[in-house]
């Protein structure tokens, strides 16, 4: 008897559950750790019978917890009520006779990997004791459910994504087909993409779709928006030690704020200065001499970096929201880096009032986009970008659907699944 045919004898016998959910469906979750709240995103799909097929995933639900895993460092013991009330909602959501082959992965990012190794393993501990516990977690637990994830598989999942968004894994494409992934986030900038040569460092081997793709994925930690924006201020502190009151170039007039370093307190004043600001981010973009190089070519430091002349790439994160706070997204979503880099030099001749007021941003945020339209494109540049590329589009949803990693990650969990099942069964039945 085939599987369709079991199924639709199942549903017969059990109407009263037909009626509520469809047994043919499987589900999965991915709760996403970050630096602010666990997002959590619940999927659906209808598990594929060919291998060349892929799953048509539904989200169910995406919702926020609040606080951060990483906020319960000093007290671990806090995290169990925690997973509690996410883990009451899956099982809301689940139907019942499907917990046990549903997976849900806890996958954390940079709110983690910026805490020391102690803190990180205390807090992982108490999660893969509450997973990994049947009367806490009626659902699927395997080893690895439970895990930090590197920036590597961070930007290799961003990059699936898009593509499946995008349809480019259809049996229809190839892979010079698909397209690359460039993201700023709040702690790093990841980047990952098929290059048209052999790839010699940062390679990702993934199987989606009965067809294997080489990606070349790599991240740089302390390279997002925010983390540069600290050491801009650090290089400033730095310079001048004895200083209670400094200028910061990457700043607006009329904006402020404190930093608190080596236990004292420092007034840091906007001055609109974007030669200056670039200057000091030229100093945290530096490119080694060829001969230190090795694989080639590099790209930040020592850093290898393949070509990214030819291929398209979606730009995701602060990109976005820089090109679209600066009114720089045309009608096709295309961002040149030139573009962005002479708009963000003269908004960084304004004062905070008058970039407020003339792009409508709040003023809490303005100073960000002088910073960060100067940072982007030098950044850019130093990974292999022409400036004047017409290759970068930026995006933040696709039909409807924000652009993020998590999708990329169901379905890489679904494609491995798949593939260790039918690997299991051939033993089996060989």
């Amino acid at each position: 008897m085939d599987r369709k045919r079991v199924l639709c004898l199942v549903l017969y016998l059990f109407p009263t559950f037909s009626k509520s959910f469809r047994l043919d469906y499987q589900y999965g979750a991915i709760l996403d750790v970050g630096s602010t709240s666990t997002k959590v995103h619940l999927y659906r799909w209808i598990p594929k019978t060919v291998e060349t097929d892929l799953p048509k995933f539904e989200e169910v639900v995406y919702k926020k917890f609040k606080p951060a895993l990483s906020d319960f460092v000093g007290d671990v013991k806090m995290i169990r009520p925690y997973l509690k009330e996410i883990f009451a909602l899956l099982q809301q959501l689940i139907p019942e006779p499907l917990h046990e082959s549903t997976s849900v992965y806890l996958m954390a990012t940079a709110g983690l990997r910026f805490l020391d190794e102690d803190s990180t393993d205390n807090i992982l501990k108490e999660v893969i004791l509450f997973m990994s516990n049947g009367s806490m977690n009626p659902f699927k637990y395997l080893d690895g459910y439970a895990r930090i994830l590197s920036g590597e598989e961070e930007a290799l999942f961003a990059w699936i994504s898009i593509n499946y968004l995008y349809n480019m894994f259809d049996i229809s494409k190839t892979p010079k087909d698909t397209i690359g992934m460039v993201e700023v986030g709040g702690g790093s900038m990841q980047i990952a993409f098929i290059p048209e040569r052999p790839i010699y460092a940062g390679k990702q081997a993934v199987i989606i779709g009965g067809r294997e793709y080489d990606v070349y994925a790599h991240s740089f930690l302390s390279y997002g928006a925010k983390s540069i924006g600290m050491r801009i201020e650090e290089y400033l502190v730095r310079q001048n030690m004895q200083a209670v009151v400094l200028t910061n170039p990457c700043m607006l007039k009329g904006d402020s704020h404190n930093v608190t370093s080596d236990g004292k307190t420092v007034t840091i004043h906007g001055a609109s200065n974007a030669t200056e600001c670039v200057r000091i981010i030229d100093t945290y973009l530096p490119k080694i001499p060829e001969f230190l190089c090795s694989p080639k070519p590099c790209t930040i430091g020592s850093v290898y970096g393949p070509p990214v002349h030819r291929e398209n790439f979606l730009a995701l994160g602060s990109i976005y929201l820089t090109a679209d706070e600066l009114g720089l997204l045309s009608d096709n979503d295309l961002m040149r880096p030139v573009d962005m880099y002479l708009m963000a030099t003269n908004y960084c001749r304004l004062s905070l009032d008058e970039a407020a007021a003339k792009f409508n941003i709040p003023a809490r945020w303005a100073s960000f986009d002088c910073q960060n339209g100067l940072y982007i494109p030098k950044l850019l540049k130093a990974l292999g970008f022409n400036m004047e590329t017409e290759n970068i589009f930026a995006k933040r949803k696709l039909n409807g659907v924000k652009i993020g990693w998590s999708i990329g990650a169901i379905l890489y969990e679904e494609e491995k699944s798949y593939y260790t099942f039918n690997a299991d069964a051939k033993l089996l039945f060989n």
